[in-house]
């Protein structure tokens, strides 16, 4: 049976994971900071590998900032804790409009987020992401 005191660390958990589609969508890239730890690991199959909230930061800026709007749905939040460490994964529907010879046009991308999470003395951080792919329609340029 799950106690408050993990029913309290689960919400935080998933409101960090929403924290990180919100950070995406309105650009403000900073907000990263309060979701990755500092060492994080990040894969995004088939779009790049990072390390650190720094690396986190330029690689999604570098491909969002490619975008007019973006919206990125985050569904099924499933969290496991272990004591000061847990496990979450989550459903991922992401709408990605192109702009410049793009506009118009719409890139959609459907998968899973895997994540490693630690809590800190500033709270929860993802320490280890990995995005799979499911399905990818459109084009609209991302290099």
């Amino acid at each position: 049976m799950i106690d408050t005191k993990q029913l309290i660390q689960i919400r935080e958990i998933e409101n960090l994971i929403l924290e990180y589609a919100t950070a995406l969508d309105r650009k403000e890239y900073d907000l990263l900071d309060n979701v990755f730890s500092v060492d994080a690991k990040v894969e995004y199959v088939g779009i790049g590998e990072c390390t650190g909230t720094k690396e986190v930061k330029d690689l999604v800026c570098g491909v969002l900032e490619q975008c007019t709007e973006t919206q990125h749905m985050l569904s099924n939040i499933r969290v496991k804790l272990d004591d000061n460490t847990a496990t979450a994964t989550c459903y991922l529907q992401a709408l990605h409009l192109g702009k410049d010879s793009y506009e118009g046009h719409i890139l959609t991308l459907w998968g899973e987020y895997s994540d490693e999470l630690a809590l800190t003395d500033a709270g929860w951080r993802i320490t280890k992401r990995k995005l799979r792919t499911i399905f990818s329609e459109g084009d609209i340029g991302l290099s």
